[in-house]
């Protein structure tokens, strides 16, 4: 597990969100929400104050217990946590729900949503490296991409505009592993 891996919760219920939440604070997680629990999910806490997004989320969990493909009003943190390059975990009823191939990974139940979150944020971490021709780690709200072989200063100027665009929360952004330029 990643160092002070942060847990945004989001919910298609208020309140039924408790127990993944003692869950994943046990495991060491730090949970934050789009909406207080229990409270009425608009206006979500980003505008009146700081977004839990903006303190970079290694992943999203979404408690989406009814079976439904529209999207509910606690679930619309889910855009933008998407739109940040957040992992998606979706527990509850991962049949049926509006968002499909952007799911990450699903929780069977309560005692799986940990190891759900450990598999979306390491699978895309893993895929997005590779997509790059690299290994790919996050921590907190730096990323570091390490290029595989004999990456030339271009691939690393193009892997970086592609972090940038996957990552927009990031504050920094390191790419190693360039060959240095022949000599002429």
């Amino acid at each position: 597990m990643l160092a002070a891996v942060k847990a945004l919760l989001l919910n298609d219920t208020p309140g039924n969100d408790t127990a993944y939440a003692t869950e994943l604070r046990h495991a060491g997680y730090d949970v934050v929400r789009c909406s207080p629990p229990g409270e009425a999910h608009f206006p979500c806490v980003g505008i009146e104050g700081d977004c839990p997004l903006d303190a970079t989320v290694d992943v999203a969990v979404v408690i989406h217990e009814k079976a439904s493909t529209g999207l509910a009003a606690g679930e619309a943190g889910v855009v933008c946590a998407l739109r940040d390059g957040v992992p998606l975990v979706v527990a509850g009823n991962g049949a049926a729900t509006p968002f499909g191939q952007s799911v990450d990974a699903v929780a069977a139940g309560v005692q799986d949503v940990v190891g759900a979150c450990e598999r979306a944020i390491g699978g895309s971490l893993s895929r997005t490296g590779r997509q790059l021709g690299g290994r790919l780690e996050r921590d907190g709200d730096a990323v570091h991409l390490e290029l595989d072989g004999d990456a030339t200063e271009a691939d690393a100027v193009r892997a970086h505009r592609a972090l940038r665009t996957a990552f927009p929360a990031a504050r920094v952004i390191d790419v190693g592993g360039v060959a240095p330029p022949a000599d002429s």
